[in-house]
């Protein structure tokens, strides 16, 4: 195979896609085939895409003397909503040298009558910071992002965060396949995206650009473990847009995020609960009350599925929880938020102990040539602080433990990155208690 083809690719229709009922069980099953290997070829779905559950078999080696793989993936679509849906479906080998793609279209009808409110053609997030090139000559005024950056998701690793202009891709040491990129220009002019990555410490195939459309890969195979974070690049000749992947590579994945929370109000206790899953070795809960942080548990068996926190302990409020699921090396995939639980009346809250420490003073951040470093006062009366880290207004993690004789804390910025920083201190006792948290400035980092 030359490196300018294709793998062959098809699709078999399990059921028509056509007027399907409201909530109907319809799949479609997806073969890609590769014929010059070593490693046979992935199925991508974006994570965007109307999928309720996808389901990826594992790849054969249909014929040893050619080397042809074949990868199949049967894909529930999503069905609760009436209307006319189409996405892509792509297909790439180890190392991004080829590609492939094509697009499914299903309708879906309401009441037995077939819908007529079409969706966009293709569902991707405008997932970039998008600024005109300086040289510019042509100064287009689009309603939309002229240019969209897209990663594509795949069986292999799990996008743990999106934001605006970030991806967090958590995955396995050895991982022979890739991070598959995808860049559209919206400019209404007619040009030839050019894709590219930086640094290379990751290794980045760029497929050749079809007008305004272009592809890329991050190839995994070669990772060893860490956190790698590469700038992917977009320039259609008018604009610019850039987003940032962090890769975590690791020995294991962190457990998945807890499914199906819900937090209600059960005679004097506030009571959390969430499906029990098999991959965490604990769990941690911050409690939030009027949207202020007011506490959190020290450590929640892996094993649980629920958690009782006593109204007393805080009184009468707006209260929301946020768990996360950690390993036995404290790693977590994020938080997850409950519902919001407004208590009427409660009993007295219970006083605050006398040696929990006073919030920390004279709180500040700075960038210290490659770190940002928070400082404070010193406080004689603190067993340790935890330090956690904001990014664009979104969590992205936090200290294991800091000592209490410590009154700063240093971050480094290449494990997360270009944006802006807020870091929020607590100080605790040696019973884990804390009067909450004391924001710092917010610092960027260009």
């Amino acid at each position: 195979m030359e490196d300018n083809e294709l793998p062959e690719m098809s699709v078999l229709i399990f059921q028509s896609l056509d007027n399907i009922p409201l909530n109907a069980l319809r799949s479609v099953l997806v073969k890609a085939t590769d014929s010059d290997g070593p490693q046979p070829a992935t199925i991508i779905v974006p994570v965007t895409a109307p999928v309720a559950h996808a389901s990826y078999s594992q790849p054969t080696l249909t014929n040893p003397t050619t080397g042809l793989w074949l990868s199949q993936a049967e894909l529930t679509l999503d069905t609760a909503t009436a209307g006319e849906f189409a996405f892509e479906v792509y297909a790439s080998d180890d190392g991004g040298f080829h590609c492939a793609s094509f697009i499914i279209r299903y309708r879906v009808s309401g009441n037995g009558t077939a819908a007529n409110t079409p969706t966009p053609s293709v569902t991707s997030a405008p997932l970039a910071v998008v600024s005109p090139r300086a040289t510019s000559t042509v100064t287009p005024t689009p309603t939309v992002a002229p240019i969209t950056l897209e990663v594509m998701n795949s069986q292999s690793y799990t996008v743990a965060m999106r934001s605006t202009a970030r991806y967090d891709v958590y995955t396995l040491v050895g991982n022979p396949e890739s991070v598959w990129i995808r860049a559209l220009s919206l400019n209404g002019q007619a040009s030839s995206v050019i894709l590219s990555a930086s640094p290379t410490v990751v290794p980045f195939q760029r497929n050749p650009s079809v007008g305004n459309l272009a592809y890329g890969a991050l190839s995994l195979s070669r990772l060893a473990p860490g956190n790698y974070s590469v700038n992917v690049e977009a320039d259609d000749g008018n604009y610019h847009a850039v987003i940032l992947v962090v890769i975590h590579v690791a020995d294991s994945l962190p457990p998945a995020k807890p499914r199906n929370l819900r937090l209600s109000l059960e005679g004097s206790a506030l009571v959390l609960r969430w499906l029990t899953q098999s991959d965490a070795d604990h769990y941690r809960l911050d409690f939030y009350k009027g949207g202020n942080y007011v506490g959190q548990t020290l450590r929640v068996s892996g094993d649980a599925a629920s958690y009782s926190l006593p109204i007393s302990r805080y009184g009468a409020g707006s209260y929301q929880l946020a768990i996360f699921a950690l390993n036995a090396s404290n790693q977590s995939m994020g938080p997850v938020w409950s519902n919001v639980v407004v208590v009427d009346s409660a009993p007295t809250p219970t006083p605050i102990p006398w040696d929990v420490p006073l919030k920390p003073q004279n709180v500040r951040l700075s960038l210290e040539g490659d770190l940002l470093v928070l400082r404070w006062s010193a406080q004689n009366d603190v067993a340790r602080y935890r330090v956690d880290f904001y990014k664009d207004r979104r969590y992205i993690g936090q200290s294991l433990r800091v000592s209490g004789n410590a009154s700063f804390f240093s971050l480094p910025v290449s494990q997360h990155g270009i944006g802006s920083y807020r870091l929020a201190l607590f100080a605790f006792n040696s019973s884990n208690q804390s009067r909450g948290h004391v924001w710092s400035n917010v610092t960027a980092v260009e």
